[in-house]
């Protein structure tokens, strides 16, 4: 072997070594660098992991409450669209179980000039109807005075209402083709185009208020009724009636709604009244609305006036309140 080859072997082997050792000895030293590098990053790594718990958790709780927002506003939107169509309902229930009375009200205000301008036309008919019943009763005490006369040749066995009753005047030379009109009293509200019967109610022993209640809703088919015991036109002091501003439609009776246009009357307008062959002429002087326990409105305010006070269920379709309008005595003929 030539001595240069053992020369190189030499030190390729030494060389080897000393990699070998140094390799050896920089290992430690790798692992050092790696444990601190490991203790440094840890406590990084755990702050943004629960800085990204802490994110989470104030993602999930924004969530939350948006959810929780969310489910309120859809429950007041359904509240809404519940009572808003609840409401609707209400409304069409009300124009159709009221429809009578609503249908005055568009009348009203869609013919208000002409009523306005036809209201004196409504007193004038009515006392020209009256001048007829005057003269119908007159020419009917002039019958019977007729018929006094001839009483004995009709044979008293007949029925007064029969035929052959009839046929036996007829035969004498009385004439017979009357008609004869109802002479009743009546209440006339001209601004509001109304002529209305006024009811009596006859003395009876009433035991309960029920049954009084009763009487009161049966006469009121027939027409507005003077309160018992309230004054009569001709007394100085009030005369309380009181009718119907709307029924429910399956009821009998022409006067469901009589009262439904009461509020159009005003101050200064009048109110006419017929009552035992006698035209009793009222000025308002006042409207209110009260609770329906408010017994002070039967009362007169003035003890010298002779008053009329015309009440009605108020609104129209409930007996929630009631509407009231007095009236003062100006004018008797």
């Amino acid at each position: 072997m030539n001595p240069k080859d053992d020369i190189l072997a030499s030190f390729e082997l030494n060389s080897h070594t000393s990699t070998s050792e140094s390799s050896t000895q920089d290992s430690p030293s790798l692992e050092k660098q790696e444990n601190y590098f490991f203790q440094e990053e840890t406590p990084q790594i755990l702050e943004i992991s629960e800085h990204h718990e802490e994110t989470e958790k104030q993602v999930e709780k924004i969530g939350w409450e948006n959810k929780k927002s969310s489910t309120i506003f859809s429950h007041i939107l359904f509240l809404i669209k519940y009572f808003s169509t609840s409401l609707c309902i209400f409304a069409v229930l009300m124009a159709l179980s009221n429809y009578s009375a609503y249908s005055n009200i568009a009348y009203s205000f869609i013919f208000a000039q002409e009523m306005e301008n036809t209201k004196n036309w409504l007193i004038q008919s009515v006392d020209a109807a009256d001048l007829w019943e005057i003269q119908e009763e007159i020419v009917e005490v002039n019958t019977f005075k007729a018929l006094d006369k001839s009483e004995d040749a009709i044979d008293h066995s007949v029925d007064m209402h029969s035929v052959s009753r009839l046929a036996a005047k007829a035969e004498n030379g009385v004439d017979l083709g009357i008609e004869i009109t109802p002479y009743d009293n009546r209440v006339v509200i001209p601004k509001i185009w109304k002529n209305i019967p006024l009811i009596e109610i006859e003395d009876q022993n009433i035991e309960w208020m029920d049954e009084l209640n009763d009487i009161f809703m049966k006469e009121l088919e027939k027409g507005i009724i003077r309160y018992p015991g309230s004054a009569k036109p001709w007394n100085t002091w009030n005369s309380f009636i009181f009718g119907h501003s709307s029924n429910f439609p399956w009821l009998n009776g022409d006067y469901n709604d009589v009262f439904s246009l009461l509020d159009n009357v005003t101050y200064d307008d009048e109110v006419v009244v017929y009552y035992g062959q006698q035209k009793y002429v009222y000025k308002i002087t006042k409207k209110e609305v009260i609770s329906p326990g408010d017994v002070e409105v039967l009362k007169s305010k003035n003890q010298d006036l002779s008053e009329i006070t015309l009440m009605t269920c108020w609104p129209i379709g409930t007996t929630y309140n009631r509407l009231v309008v007095v009236g003062e005595l100006i004018h008797v003929q």
